[in-house]
């Protein structure tokens, strides 16, 4: 008797664990084909509304990768850190690098956060064309500010009779720092120009006081101008600042699809009364494509909005305008950044938007 009750106990407990098994089977495919069902997942991200300033995804410090001290780069990365800094609350810090290309790198590797690059150095990693990138295309960055245009130019102690490009056959040459856009560059340019010198690498700083101690007899850069380690060194020695001429400007440009044919103003440095001709580059504000789509709006807001402030660091800031992000023609542009331009009244290409952030028609 005992048995046979535990049997009838044992099937009824069958039975109710079959019902609820058939129950929540019957629930759960109701939930995922019933449309009009109250357990939705989330709306497509593209449809939650943008709010700038949440800040609930911040990160609580950025890392801003600049050049070589001495240079254009890394006074204005400091000026524009400082912006970001003010105006959003978090911390900002300038590193020292080997300047762009180095920077793609250290985006990409997310040693960084937001940094510093030139035209040729982003088409090089963009298309992967350059030797730097191994013939891969490095895009995990964005744009999401016109910085300014880099000048081309050379100086050297006005002893040592070098004034030209042209007297450069034969001589030490100093080039920037290996990673640099002027170490990139100006090399090539020498060797397309049939200028035979013999390049050396190092930052900007350390090249100018090598060239004061007389071992380099002359230097060569590229960045917003005026640089600052010529005009420091102009206090000390003679110079003889010199660019390129019409002809090889025009040659230059025609080697290469990002640069464009630019005039160094009359007296830009004490020893320099005539015009300077130089190719020029434009340079870029660029992220890790993956900050908060807010933060980078808010930095963008930050740095376009307090233009004076940024000129206080460095004169290259009077060309740091919205309005000239029209040269960046094919390098996707940061979501965040997007929709501060856009809401600015800015029409961009088709080609700046990223895959992440696909334009409505």
């Amino acid at each position: 008797m005992k048995l046979k009750f535990f049997v009838i106990i044992v099937a009824l407990f069958a039975i109710l664990g079959l019902s609820a098994c058939t129950s929540q089977s019957t629930n759960n495919d109701l939930t995922s084909n019933d449309p009009e069902s109250s357990v939705d997942g989330p709306e497509p991200s593209e449809n939650v509304e943008f709010d700038p300033n949440d800040k609930s995804n911040w990160p609580n410090s950025v890392r801003v990768g600049s050049a070589s001290l001495g240079g254009t780069a890394y006074a204005y990365a400091g000026g524009y850190s400082s912006l970001i800094q003010k105006y959003t609350g978090v911390n900002s810090a300038v590193e020292v690098t080997g300047g762009p290309v180095h920077n793609i790198q250290l985006l990409q590797n997310q040693d960084i956060e937001i940094g510093v690059v030139t035209m040729g150095p982003a088409w090089e990693a963009w298309y992967g064309e350059g030797e730097w990138t191994g013939g891969q295309e490095l895009r995990d960055w964005r744009v999401f500010f016109p910085m300014y245009t880099s000048y081309f130019h050379w100086w050297a102690k006005e002893d040592t009779g070098i004034r030209s490009i042209d007297d450069l056959n034969g001589k030490k040459v100093g080039v920037g720092p290996s990673g640099g856009t002027p170490a990139t560059y100006l090399p090539e340019f020498l060797e397309i120009l049939g200028v035979e010198a013999e390049p050396v690498y190092a930052g900007l700083g350390d090249l100018v006081s090598q060239q004061m101690d007389g071992l380099i007899p002359a230097v060569g850069f590229g960045g917003g101008i005026p640089f600052t380690s010529v005009q420091e060194a102009e206090l000390q020695h003679k110079l003889n600042v010199f660019g390129f001429t019409e002809e090889q400007v025009s040659t230059l440009v025609s080697e290469y699809p990002f640069l464009s044919e630019a005039v160094i103003p009359a007296n830009t440095y004490e020893n320099q009364p005539d015009v300077m001709y130089s190719p020029s580059i434009w340079n870029l504000g660029v992220v890790q494509k993956d900050l908060p789509d807010s933060f980078v709006y808010q930095a963008t807001d930050a740095v376009l909005s307090h233009n004076e402030e940024l000129i206080q660091a460095h004169v290259a800031g009077e060309e740091t305008l919205a309005e000239n992000i029209k040269y960046n023609t094919f390098l996707w542009m940061h979501p965040g950044a997007i929709r501060w331009f856009e809401e600015n009244g800015y029409d961009l290409p088709e080609e700046v938007y990223p895959p992440e952030y696909p334009k409505n028609d």
